[in-house]
């Protein structure tokens, strides 16, 4: 069990100090996905996927993932060309022939 930070570890009042940023993300609470309901959105926020293929239909609307986790997803040349990518995670995930020409 981690302790929790007290004001002498936030920093100086500027805002939080990197540990404590990375401790806040791992502790997001992610909503469990199937990859079949990633079709038809604009924005992926606060997900978490295991398992499955993407297919390039899933980015029709999509222009922004962020705070979210995929672990085993499949996204062979997925088109990520216009899509802003904040704070997520691709762990062991199959990236191949993906696009991500103007990302951010």
């Amino acid at each position: 069990m981690g302790r929790r930070a007290g004001k002498s570890e936030i920093g100086d009042g500027r805002g939080p100090t990197r540990s404590a940023t990375r401790t806040a993300r791992s502790q997001a609470a992610f909503a469990d996905t199937n990859v079949d309901n990633l079709t038809g959105h604009e924005e992926w926020r606060g997900l978490r996927v295991t398992g499955g293929i993407v297919s390039a239909r899933a980015f029709e609307y999509l222009v922004e993932i962020s705070e979210s986790m995929f672990r085993s997803v499949a996204f062979t040349a997925a088109p990520f060309a216009h899509t802003r990518l904040t704070d997520t995670i691709f762990e062991d995930c199959e990236l191949s022939g993906a696009n991500f020409g103007d990302s951010s």
